[in-house]
């Protein structure tokens, strides 16, 4: 089930590419994966370089015949033939490292590696030029992070089934359970990282989510300072020369600032998704300021209760912007 969900995610990626550049595009990007795993295996790396030089020749006959369908888009059907090329350029490239690999050239795996990662880059550049036209909105790095997700999920999603089978065989292995442990973190990580891409794709989203991981760090931060008061172990030097009074104007300026950006960030509201993007990630960015003046601030007095409240005060406006930069999130994904 896994590997079927992560087979659906990786077409629906490049679900508006044609069959015809798409297929052969997708035999590359496999054949490479074996060459890069082969080793010293030349039998197969022999049989994966024929795939890719069959492959290309396909994947440029397609090419062609999708730019001859772009007209009046003379950018974007250059960038197709011009990735085209480069895909037969990677391929010639390939091919010389093979014969090294075959040869036993001491060299040989330095430049097979790098031809397999010039082979894929270009291949995913013609994926993407052939995928969406100029006017969608959507740039082509978005894409090509999209494209390189979804075969990151499929990837880390074999990985985890794999060792799952090794694990289910040899259970009480504790190195199999380390490596099962990996194998699941590399999944989640590699999820996480593909719903970001998708979320690049959404205009605002990406700053919102940045404004997110800043508040979130904010709070965690006051948080570990009210703990520190607690216990008797905050750090007094912080505030050292600086007077109370100078420490507190500090904190207010602080306060201030991101009232004055919170008020951009209402008026963003009734423009557009980038426009809250932009507004709550800049509010956010206030956040660290905030925290360490609230910090000086605590450091400068040995009044505990002025210190936790303080601290509590802080925390409560770090609180709020993060929820509201959780709301700038979902209305930025749902304009």
């Amino acid at each position: 089930q896994m590997c079927a969900a992560a087979n659906k995610v990786f077409c629906a990626t490049a679900c508006s590419v044609a069959p015809a550049v798409f297929i052969p595009a997708k035999n590359i990007l496999d054949a490479s994966a074996l060459l890069l795993s082969a080793g010293g295996n030349i039998p197969q790396i022999i049989n994966s370089a024929r795939t890719v030089s069959t492959s290309t020749q396909q994947l440029l006959l397609a090419a062609k015949e999708r730019a001859g369908t772009y007209e009046g888009k003379d950018d974007q059907k250059e960038r197709l033939l011009q990735n085209s090329n480069n895909v037969v350029k990677c391929t010639g490239n390939l091919a010389q490292a093979a014969k090294a690999l075959a040869a036993k050239q001491p060299d040989a795996p330095a430049l097979m590696n790098a031809a397999v990662a010039e082979l894929e880059a270009s291949t995913k550049a013609v994926l993407i030029a052939a995928s969406y036209p100029a006017e969608s909105g959507v740039s082509p790095e978005h894409f090509n992070k999209l494209i390189s997700g979804s075969r990151n999920v499929a990837t880390s999603s074999t990985h985890m089934i794999t060792t799952s089978m090794s694990v289910s065989s040899k259970p009480r292995d504790s190195a199999l359970q380390a490596s099962l442990s990996d194998a699941a973190a590399l999944l989640v990580n590699s999820i996480k990282d593909l719903l970001r891409s998708g979320a690049g794709m959404m205009p605002g989203v990406i700053e919102c989510e940045e404004a997110i991981e800043t508040a979130q760090k904010a709070s965690s931060d006051l948080t570990s300072a009210s703990l520190a008061i607690a216990v008797g172990s905050f750090d007094m030097s912080l505030g050292k020369g600086i007077p109370h009074q100078k420490s507190q104007e500090d904190l207010v300026e602080a306060a201030r600032a991101i009232c004055f950006a919170l008020a951009q960030l209402a008026r963003a509201s009734r423009q557009s998704p980038e426009a809250i993007g932009r507004s709550a990630k800049n509010t956010a960015n206030f956040l660290p300021q905030l925290v360490h003046a609230a910090k000086v601030s605590v450091s400068t007095t040995n009044d505990t209760d002025a210190q936790n409240s303080t601290v509590e005060q802080s925390k409560r406006l770090v609180d709020s912007v993060l929820r509201l930069a959780q709301a700038s999130a979902r209305a930025s994904g749902n304009p």
